[in-house]
Protein backbone atom coordinates (compact mmCIF):
# COMPACT_ATOMS: atom_id res chain seq x y z
CA UNK A 1 0.00 0.00 0.00
CA UNK A 2 2.97 2.32 0.56
CA UNK A 3 3.70 2.19 -3.16
CA UNK A 4 0.15 3.40 -3.83
CA UNK A 5 0.72 6.50 -1.72
CA UNK A 6 3.90 7.34 -3.59
CA UNK A 7 2.16 6.84 -6.94
CA UNK A 8 -0.62 9.19 -5.85
CA UNK A 9 1.83 11.78 -4.54
CA UNK A 10 3.83 11.93 -7.76
CA UNK A 11 0.62 11.94 -9.80
CA UNK A 12 -0.59 14.98 -7.85
CA UNK A 13 2.74 16.75 -8.40
CA UNK A 14 2.75 15.95 -12.12
CA UNK A 15 -0.70 15.28 -13.63
CA UNK A 16 0.95 14.14 -16.87
CA UNK A 17 1.94 10.94 -15.05
CA UNK A 18 -1.69 9.83 -15.14
CA UNK A 19 -1.23 9.20 -18.86
CA UNK A 20 1.59 6.75 -18.23
CA UNK A 21 0.70 3.08 -18.36
CA UNK A 22 2.04 2.09 -14.93
CA UNK A 23 0.05 4.70 -13.03
CA UNK A 24 -3.06 4.11 -15.10
CA UNK A 25 -2.91 0.34 -14.56
CA UNK A 26 -2.48 0.79 -10.82
CA UNK A 27 -5.55 3.01 -10.75
CA UNK A 28 -7.58 0.53 -12.79
CA UNK A 29 -6.88 -2.31 -10.36
CA UNK A 30 -9.07 -0.81 -7.67
CA UNK A 31 -6.19 0.86 -5.89
CA UNK A 32 -7.34 4.32 -7.01
CA UNK A 33 -10.68 4.14 -5.21
CA UNK A 34 -9.01 2.90 -2.05
CA UNK A 35 -6.58 5.81 -2.14
CA UNK A 36 -9.40 8.31 -2.68
CA UNK A 37 -11.28 6.87 0.30
CA UNK A 38 -8.16 7.26 2.44
CA UNK A 39 -7.75 10.87 1.38
CA UNK A 40 -11.36 11.59 2.28
CA UNK A 41 -10.87 10.01 5.68
CA UNK A 42 -7.56 11.88 6.19
CA UNK A 43 -5.64 8.64 6.66
CA UNK A 44 -3.44 9.73 3.76
CA UNK A 45 -2.71 13.02 5.50
CA UNK A 46 -1.71 11.19 8.64
CA UNK A 47 0.62 8.98 6.60
CA UNK A 48 2.34 11.98 5.02
CA UNK A 49 3.02 13.64 8.37
CA UNK A 50 4.52 10.68 10.23
CA UNK A 51 7.68 8.62 9.91
CA UNK A 52 11.10 9.27 8.39
CA UNK A 53 9.80 8.32 4.92
CA UNK A 54 6.91 10.77 5.00
CA UNK A 55 6.28 13.22 2.19
CA UNK A 56 6.64 16.26 4.44
CA UNK A 57 10.00 14.99 5.68
CA UNK A 58 11.07 14.08 2.15
CA UNK A 59 10.32 17.55 0.79
CA UNK A 60 9.58 20.15 3.44
CA UNK A 61 9.46 23.02 0.96
CA UNK A 62 6.32 21.86 -0.83
CA UNK A 63 2.81 22.32 0.45
CA UNK A 64 0.41 19.46 -0.14
CA UNK A 65 -3.10 20.66 -0.95
CA UNK A 66 -5.99 18.24 -0.61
Amino acid sequence: MQLCYKILYYALQNPALIKQTTVRNACLEGIWMNILQMIISYQWLLYTTSGPDSILHFNEQKTVYL
